[in-house]
């Protein structure tokens, strides 16, 4: 196999590899419920807060 043949091979590699990902990031925006990686690796809580105080920004 010659450099071009090799770089060609190389370029459509990373070009379908490149559409494979955005095809299943885009499932995943179309529906949220897809599981994205392991079980155990998926949260499964979360907590937010917010602090609301009217010192809270002094300058």
């Amino acid at each position: 196999m010659n450099g071009k043949a090799f770089l060609a091979c190389v370029l459509m590699s990373v070009v379908l590899t490149g559409c494979e990902t955005a095809k299943k990031i885009s499932q995943v925006i179309r529906n949220p419920d897809i599981q994205v990686g392991k079980l155990m690796d998926q949260s499964t809580e979360l907590t937010v807060t917010l602090l609301t105080e009217p010192d809270s920004n002094l300058t």
